[in-house]
């Protein structure tokens, strides 16, 4: 019986430089795509950073424009002196100058925690008083810590004034809510100043501002960072976010010219 050949594949030159074609586009494609995924992963993350720094220049910039309106209330509202029973009648309005015709101390004492005078941290002191017009908490001072959480520091100084101002407590945020009072005998110590809940602790309607002694505040004393701070601020974003912009423009730029010249 004759031997039947076996059939022999050779691959000529031009299947070969074919076959070299098709993997060097394969090749060229992945590098694309990859390069393609890498700027857009880039321009978006660019686009995010110049949004967020926008956002954080606007806030600034309302920022700045608060405490030019909490500076404008002051110096408005401190001058004129009202009495305590007028000044209620016209709303309560923080910062007014008011004349108390009458305290009468009660024994309640409210330590408001972390308080800062002069870089150190202490208590602002509170106590409850009786005026003409209803019960009030009154600013009495100020007290360093002492390192002692277990003891409150005595505050020595008293009050004999007439004349305070209007203020409401600034919105302080509680780390813990269930335990921002703790009863130390004495006095409260509180993490906020929380008239509302103090007033029901005490089952006592108290007025919703505190009496301040303290007639001449300065600036430092009123807003920790003056307007022009935050409006510095907020210039640096808008330069940080004009030059993020314009390195993704030119990144992107330079992408594009890359990919047409290999076009």
């Amino acid at each position: 019986m004759p031997r039947i050949a076996k059939p022999r594949f050779t691959m000529t030159k031009s299947s070969s430089n074919a076959m070299s074609n098709f993997n060097s586009t394969q090749t060229s494609l992945w590098m694309n795509a990859v390069t393609h995924w890498r700027l857009l992963s880039f321009v978006t993350l660019m686009l995010a950073l110049v949004l967020l720094m926008v956002k954080l220049a606007f806030w600034q910039m309302q920022r700045a424009e608060q405490k030019q309106v909490i500076l404008s209330e002051y110096y408005q509202r401190s001058g004129d002196v009202f009495s305590l029973s007028l000044a209620i009648g016209r709303g309560s309005e923080q910062w007014r100058r008011v004349e108390v015709g009458s305290l009468h101390w009660k024994e309640q004492l409210v330590y408001l925690d972390n308080q800062f005078e002069s870089g150190r941290s202490g208590y602002a002191i509170f106590q409850l008083a009786n005026t003409p017009q209803g019960a009030a908490l009154v600013k009495t001072g100020w007290v360093p810590f002492t390192g002692n959480r277990k003891q409150l520091p005595e505050l020595k100084n008293s009050i004999s004034q007439s004349q305070f101002l209007i203020r409401y407590p600034s919105k302080s945020i509680v780390l813990d809510a269930d335990h921002w009072i703790e009863d130390m005998g004495v006095a409260q110590r509180v993490q906020q100043l929380n008239i509302e809940a103090l007033s029901k602790l005490w089952g006592i309607e108290l007025l919703p501002f505190y009496l301040d002694p303290n007639l001449d505040l300065n600036p430092e004393q009123l807003i920790a960072m003056p307007a022009e701070k935050h409006q510095a601020y907020a210039l640096q974003w808008v330069l940080m976010a004009i030059v993020a912009s314009i390195l993704t423009i030119y990144v992107a730029t330079i992408w594009w010219r890359g990919k047409g010249d290999e076009q």
